[in-house]
């Protein structure tokens, strides 16, 4: 007798194996298990109609059908850097979005957002507020991706300082290639400020202009009446030598 039960667990789990993998043919078919709901999370730039329309599920599909394949389909779109999709039975599909990151503006001549990889991003700029720099010539295309390898070297700029220093990279406005060789920042706050790095700024350089930075912030004097900072006097730093830093500050009392 309990030799038998030990013969029926294995038997047991074998059955439940081959109606696992059977199922979702003999459900596919059967209205009760017919797509009534999609949920769509996780998108910003990219409209729930279209990540559903990239999936290719529609009214008459089944929630036992492929999920790799609507996946695929789905990572497809440019704008999508990654996505899953889960079944909730009975009729309910959920999809999950990780959009495409732009991560900076280019000109082309009107502005367009860029990826990590270059790549424009379908967004339309009309009435979002992007958090990303503009750079400062016209970027070549080769269909829609950077082309030329100035503007490449600026992306990859702009990644390597948020890699380093994510609070420097919120404030950048604008990059652009500077006169006698690195790149040029400009800043959101101080208005009108530059900041000067090397091509590729490495963790010790962007390391070197958080403290000046920081140090600025901390020097305050009195100008009209009030209390001014260093820093909102900051004209152009300069950091593209090894182990030099110059900072220029614009008189106190300007505007």
């Amino acid at each position: 007798m309990n030799r038998l039960r030990r013969l029926a667990v294995p038997a047991a789990a074998v059955l439940l194996t081959l109606l696992a993998a059977v199922a979702p043919h003999a459900f596919r078919h059967m209205d009760a298990f017919r797509v009534r709901r999609v949920e769509v999370l996780g998108t910003r730039y990219m409209p729930a109609e279209r990540a559903l329309a990239a999936t290719g599920i529609t009214d008459s599909s089944s929630v036992f059908e492929d999920l790799d394949g609507w996946t695929d389909a789905l990572r497809g779109e440019r704008m999508v850097a990654n996505a899953r999709l889960l079944r909730r039975l009975p009729g309910t599909v959920r999809i999950e979005v990780i959009e495409a990151e732009p991560v900076a503006l280019i000109r082309t001549p009107e502005l367009r957002p860029v990826d990590a990889l270059g790549r424009v991003l379908p967004i339309r700029l009309a009435g979002q507020n992007l958090d990303a720099p503009i750079v400062a010539h016209v970027a070549e295309l080769d269909e829609d991706s950077i082309a030329d390898p100035a503007t490449l070297r600026l992306i990859a700029a702009l990644l390597q300082i948020r890699s380093h220093d994510a609070a420097l990279a919120h404030d950048v406005s604008e990059i652009g290639r500077a006169a006698g060789g690195g790149i040029r920042l400009r800043l959101r706050w101080p208005e009108r400020a530059e900041l000067l790095l090397p091509v590729v700024p490495d963790a010790r350089t962007l390391r070197e202009v958080r403290m000046a930075l920081q140090h600025l912030r901390s020097d305050i004097t009195q100008a009209k009446g009030r209390a001014v900072t260093a820093l909102e006097r900051l004209a152009r730093m300069e950091a593209r030598y090894p182990d030099e830093l110059f900072v220029m500050l614009r008189p106190a009392g300007t505007d």
